[in-house]
């Protein structure tokens, strides 16, 4: 609620949107290349692995690469995580993150349920956001079970579980997940 009604905290009308709008485009009309270059260098600070099916599509030999090292957070998600074990500890079960492109979300979560949860519902609406998100998870939990719950897979009974929103939209797949043993 702090932040809610933090003085900085602007309200979502329509002359904010309006407002912001003008402003992104500016922006991105200046900076055209801004987000793809964060986003590299994203891969590049995070190690993350190349992607093995491209590996085995390419007519090329790749050398076997050496095991990546511990990740670990970095500025924007070490206060991050500051925040999120507050209002933890402060009895709340709900938060929200908002980080531009690139800043980490999903390897902030990978950090904030290594600290706490032994068991994890990822939910994403698309199926590469799932499945990035599992790579996340298994570079920095490597000894962790991860499984896929949506229209092809129900891995549901791994400790961190990525599923698509559309599947648990339907009731009997979201009745298969008893938050109370998520915890």
């Amino acid at each position: 609620m702090r932040l809610f009604y933090n003085e900085k905290t602007l309200p979502v009308n329509k002359e904010t949107l309006k407002e912001y709008e003008t402003e992104y485009k500016e922006y991105y009309e200046k900076y055209p290349n801004l987000i793809r270059k964060w986003t590299e260098q994203e891969e590049v600070e995070a190690r993350l692995p190349e992607d093995e099916e491209r590996r085995k599509d390419a007519d090329e030999v790749h050398e076997e690469k050496d095991k990546y090292g511990t990740v670990e957070p970095r500025f924007a998600q070490i206060e991050a995580l500051e925040e999120l074990k507050q209002t933890y500890e402060e009895g709340y079960r709900k938060a929200m993150v908002v980080m531009a492109t690139g800043l980490g979300k999903t390897y902030l979560a990978t950090f904030f349920a290594q600290q706490r949860f032994k068991r994890v519902l990822f939910v994403a609406h698309r199926e590469e956001i799932l499945h990035q998100a599992e790579k996340s998870f298994n570079i920095v939990m490597p000894e962790a079970s991860t499984g896929i719950y949506n229209g092809k897979m129900k891995e549901g009974e791994a400790d961190f579980v990525f599923a698509s929103v559309f599947t648990l939209s339907m009731k009997k797949h979201l009745q298969a997940f008893n938050p109370t043993v998520l915890i």
